[in-house]
């Protein structure tokens, strides 16, 4: 099952990338690669959010081209951890927010 979200969050991600062209349509915009290297021991919180759900939340809301990408990136340069809440509330980014 992790195998097929997985799978899906890929395909997902592709397809985005080739959608994603400004109106002359040649410039293509990259996805950041996942930071697998932020692990429990390391992360500022234990909160993540399912790479899944950030999929769906995407196409449910219809989120397009370069906002797309920039929520993808964002949470994959994270490895989906929250960007604005940790164990105790509000963070301290979500403060000064």
């Amino acid at each position: 099952m992790v195998m097929f979200r997985q799978l899906v969050l890929i395909l997902l991600c592709i397809v985005i990338v080739i959608s994603c062209t400004n109106n002359a349509g040649s410039r293509v915009i990259a996805i950041t690669p996942r930071d697998t290297t932020i692990t429990p021991k390391n992360a500022h919180t234990l909160l993540t959010l399912n790479s899944i759900r950030v999929a769906n939340f995407i196409v449910t809301e219809q989120i397009v081209n370069e906002d797309a990408i920039n929520i993808l990136n964002s949470y994959n340069h994270r490895n989906y951890q929250y960007a604005w809440f940790d164990e105790k509330g509000l963070a301290e980014q979500g403060e000064a927010f």
